[in-house]
């Protein structure tokens, strides 16, 4: 997924995007999130919410991953 901070269209695009499947009924969940600051706050704010991608970490195995989320797990 683009960056928002970069490309007059990125936004239009996005926006479209999120659009379709919201018009369906299903929630959106922004997949390969870019990892840069601005998509931190931009894709939630446009309506994708959660997001996925290298923006939180890269793809781990079931070990390393629980470990990952131990510090944060309820």
């Amino acid at each position: 997924m683009p960056d928002l901070s970069t490309g007059p269209n990125n936004v239009a695009i996005v926006d479209t995007t999120i659009a379709l499947p919201r018009s369906l009924g299903p929630d959106v969940i922004a997949e390969g999130v870019a990892p840069t600051p601005s998509n931190v706050i931009c894709w939630p704010a446009r309506g994708a919410s959660p997001t996925r991608g290298y923006l939180f970490a890269n793809p781990l195995p079931t070990d390393l991953l629980e470990a990952f989320l131990r510090p944060v797990a309820p």
